[in-house]
């Protein structure tokens, strides 16, 4: 309908400026929830408190592990830390971080495994 009224020529320009509206809300929304609550908190994160989040986009908390994962990581050493509660006492095996690339298993990372005593 928005072709017939006004042509295509006009309905693109009419296309691209939602688009690009759209864009802009995205991005604003992005930085309105990141923002902290506290002032003097903003101030004690510096100038570039948004940079430095967490190395991770999306986090899955399950009852026997937790997954993290994100489009692109760069090289390095990165950490990931979480909250489990013990609930029987003794001496466990704690199974290694395996890390992989999504669409190349192949391309793989482990750690090596530890010792938990739970007392």
């Amino acid at each position: 309908m928005l072709t017939e009224v006004y042509g295509y020529a006009q309905a693109r320009k009419v296309i691209w400026a939602g688009f690009g509206a759209m864009v802009f809300a995205t991005i604003m929304a992005q930085v309105i929830i990141r923002l902290p609550l506290d002032p003097n908190e903003q101030k004690s994160r510096g100038a570039y408190w948004w940079w430095y989040g967490p190395w991770y986009d999306h986090q899955n908390l399950r009852d026997e592990r937790t997954e993290a994962f994100t489009p692109l990581l760069w090289e390095g050493v990165h950490a990931y830390e979480y909250v489990a509660r013990a609930t029987t006492p003794g001496n466990f095996v704690v199974p290694p971080t395996k890390a992989e690339e999504m669409y190349m298993p192949e391309t793989f990372g482990r750690s090596a495994s530890d010792r938990v005593v739970v007392e």
